[in-house]
């Protein structure tokens, strides 16, 4: 290849308060399956990943986890070879697959390499800063005179993710994180329906109601389902609820005519419940105007649970 040296071994990658890169391989293809697999629609509206930015390509598409893995063993052989590279994006504190970041020579000699990023979508605020931060990267340590981003804009100045090493502290700003209160927000196109559905069967308090909107105390968050002409409901999750018992949550929502949603290619157990590689048990369902609800039981809240007194 003549886009890097031959026998080139590329620099430390960065690493950032909320994301470590490490080489893509077979290691990581339960992770990785059910990290994008989680977030298709998600992936898909993500810069770079339209088929017409990259030569086709339609993935994500559904897989199987053998095919996943296969896929996987051809990204790191590739890696070893030095014909392509690709990096699989953590969490830090938990080690959990959050993205992935793809980086290869560019075909349409516009620039000598192009490269791509996707995150999960309930981690779509690190989409920027992981761009940003991988870019600063190729620039300045990577023997590249030019990459290209299909689909993005270059990060302007100051647009670089603060990259720090590993271990080192890093105070975080607190902006919105000093006291103010967060306010969710659904939309539905009928709020008599969705209040027999948030009071009525989610049993949420209503604590205003005007013409325009409904609001709720979801356990000290408000809730605030506004009135809208038309809902265009999200292929992912909008609202979620930790539970302590997620067998009894979901029985006992379904017994208040709640039906849980299957998706193909998950393994959920008959009442709807998928166990995901971290340990966390999830179930989604819809409300009246099919906005995605779901409630998770984390790991440790089992044994919490049902600890003696």
């Amino acid at each position: 290849m003549t886009w890097v040296p031959d026998g080139f071994a590329p620099p430390a990658p960065p690493a950032a308060a909320e994301f470590a890169l490490a080489p893509l391989g077979p290691e990581h293809t339960a992770a990785d399956h059910a990290a994008w697999s989680s977030s298709i629609a998600h992936v898909r509206a993500t810069p770079g990943f339209d088929p017409e930015q990259w030569d086709g390509d339609p993935w994500p598409v559904p897989m199987s986890l053998a095919e996943n893995r296969s896929d996987l063993v051809r990204h790191r052989a590739e890696f070893d070879r030095g014909e392509a590279f690709a990096y699989t994006v953590l969490d830090p504190a938990t080690g959990d697959v959050i993205g992935c970041v793809y980086v290869e020579p560019d075909p349409s000699g516009a620039a000598e390499a192009r490269a791509r990023s996707w995150v999960r979508a309930d981690r779509a605020a690190l989409d920027g800063p992981l761009h940003a931060a991988v870019d600063a990267w190729l620039r300045s340590e990577w023997p590249l005179r030019s990459v290209r981003w299909p689909g993005r804009v270059a990060p302007g100045p100051g647009a670089e993710a603060e990259v720090r090493p590993a271990g080192a502290a890093q105070p975080r700003p607190r902006r919105l994180g000093g006291g103010a209160q967060l306010v969710a927000f659904v939309g539905s196109r009928d709020l008599a329906a969705a209040d027999a559905f948030y009071a009525g069967v989610l049993g949420l308090e209503r604590t205003e109601a005007t013409a325009f909107a409904n609001v709720y105390d979801a356990g000290g968050t408000a809730l605030r389902v506004t009135r809208v002409d038309a809902v265009a409901a999200a292929p992912y999750t909008v609202l979620g609820w930790s539970v302590p018992d997620i067998a009894a949550a979901v029985a006992d929502l379904a017994s208040a005519g709640v039906v849980f949603t299957r998706y193909g290619g998950l393994e959920q157990d008959e009442a709807g419940i998928w166990a995901a590689p971290s340990g966390a048990r999830v179930a989604w369902f819809a409300d009246p105007d099919g906005n995605t609800l779901s409630v998770t039981e984390h790991p440790g809240e089992q044994r919490v649970r049902e600890a003696p007194h």
